[in-house]
């Protein structure tokens, strides 16, 4: 567990690149979710890994349509407020918070 959080955390910061479109929506979800540690990122991962992989493929293409190459582009308007409320409401959850998106 050691070395895979130091090779992410070291070949995050040399990247270039996302390695997969599923890589960069994830991406986008974490920023969304304002997870700035490994837990809060974790919880992401796995609300994102409990998706079915149909559903993986709608929200990455959704996520990933930035309006100029993929379009319509999005704004994601309080879709922080949405991660952190699903995620302290027990009821809810991050799993179905993603399927909503």
């Amino acid at each position: 567990a050691a070395y895979s959080a130091f090779l992410l955390l070291r070949g995050s910061k040399a990247m270039s690149r996302f390695a997969s479109p599923e890589h960069q929506a994830l991406a986008r979800l974490l920023c969304l979710g304002s997870a700035f540690d490994y837990e809060d990122g974790n919880s992401i991962c796995e609300a994102f890994d409990e998706l079915s992989p149909y559903e993986r493929g709608v929200l990455t293409r959704w996520l990933n349509a930035d309006g100029l190459h993929e379009r319509p582009g999005y704004v994601l308007c309080n879709g922080t407020l949405l991660l952190e409320r699903a995620k302290a409401n027990r009821a809810v959850g991050l799993t179905s918070a993603l399927r909503i998106l």
